[in-house]
């Protein structure tokens, strides 16, 4: 990390990146970063090749979404970014560019930056975050903080995920001393629904299926997806994985034709190494993959891999 460090200090001028289909860990990482460096007298922006999903737009300020760059950068960064593929149209940026850097903490993450620190061990981004904010000697603000605690909140799923490790309290303590209505936080990321969002749990509770008791999984059709709207597949995860007959959830959703977006949930078993199989990737207890093709075929290979 203090290589990083070194240039951050060093530059003046930063874009910063989130991953496509971005959650608050991204979000939360790149927000709070940018406040860092803007109170260092630094230029950052961030970009975003993908819209963001209900539950998180309230954190989704001042972030360039879909755009290409049209400006030059001193250095560019990928935040929560373990692959190419995450990063969109700008993934060319940090295959042909040198002064990029990449902070991640997924298991198996792929070399993206030319400055890499990653951290498998790490709940979240936003938990290496706020250690690279105050490796830089910038004392964490309220506004930092509220986006860090976010992070960490979303990729924890409320401290509920086994990769919650006692550190992750500890900077949520500090976090939380800090003023953030972390209970609005909770209601927002956790609980907070409308109309159209019970209309999507409808329509994944329709067509919920058992296989061999090994895995569970649902289906939103290309149809349903574009009339109700894009919700991002870990928000309801929790209602079917918790107290459901098998520990494994695959939730699935078309989000184009043949295009199907794919979320990994288990408490105990590791689907990183299914998401895998399929071209994705993610951590132990939660991944995902975007499979290209039939469902028939898809629904196939899933029961082959998950035995």
């Amino acid at each position: 990390m203090d290589k990083i460090v070194e240039q951050l200090k060093k530059y003046k001028t930063f874009a910063l990146f989130c991953h496509i289909s971005p959650d608050a860990d991204t979000i939360g990482s790149c927000q709070a970063l940018k406040i860092a460096l803007t109170k260092m007298g630094k230029v950052a922006d961030i970009y975003c090749d993908d819209n963001v999903g209900e539950k998180e737009k309230f954190m989704f300020d001042n972030i360039i979404v879909g755009q290409a760059v049209s400006k030059e950068y001193d250095m560019f960064v990928a935040l929560d970014c373990g692959a190419f593929r995450l990063l969109g149209q700008y993934a060319s940026i940090f295959q042909n560019k040198k002064n990029t850097i990449q902070i991640d903490h997924h298991a198996k993450s792929q070399k993206i930056g030319n400055y890499c620190y990653v951290n498998p061990k790490s709940s979240s981004c936003s938990l290496i975050i706020f250690d690279l904010i105050n490796k830089l000697g910038i004392k964490i603000d309220k506004n930092m903080a509220y986006y860090l605690y976010c992070g960490i909140l979303g990729d924890t799923a409320g401290f509920r995920h086994n990769n919650t490790e006692p550190y992750s309290f500890e900077v949520a303590y500090k976090l939380t001393s800090l003023g953030i209505d972390y209970v609005d936080i909770n209601y927002r990321l956790f609980k907070k629904k409308n109309t159209n969002y019970l209309l999507y749990i409808k329509e994944v509770l329709k067509n919920y299926k058992v296989v061999d008791n090994k895995f569970a999984y649902s289906i939103v059709r290309y149809k349903q997806y574009k009339k109700i709207g894009k919700y991002k597949n870990s928000i309801l995860i929790y209602e079917l994985l918790t107290g459901g007959e098998c520990d494994i959830f695959v939730n699935i959703t078309e989000k184009e034709k043949g295009k199907f977006d794919i979320s990994f949930r288990s408490e105990f078993n590791d689907v990183g190494q299914i998401a895998r199989q399929l071209g994705g990737g993610g951590h132990r207890c939660a991944s995902g993959a975007v499979y290209y093709g039939s469902l028939k075929n898809l629904i196939k290979q899933l029961k082959a891999i998950i035995k």
